[in-house]
């Protein structure tokens, strides 16, 4: 059990020390998940079930898309 703690404590370590997290943009992405999560799952609760399925499945679909062209 204290092997992948172990293993976690060392990857944070270097990345933390080596400059491998860029932490100024870590930090807005990070407020900005939690801000949109609260904001977006809000504005679910109110929308018709329909509704959040297309956004869904048009997200994914975009993504795919413009993963698969890149």
């Amino acid at each position: 059990m204290a092997e992948p703690i172990l293993t976690w404590g060392l990857l944070i370590t270097a990345a933390f020390l080596g400059g491998g997290i860029v932490w100024l943009q870590a930090l807005v992405m990070m407020i900005s998940a939690v801000a949109g999560g609260y904001v977006v799952a809000r504005v679910a609760r109110q929308l018709p079930e329909s509704t959040i399925r297309f956004v869904i499945i048009a997200t994914g679909a975009v993504m795919t898309a413009l993963f698969f062209l890149n």
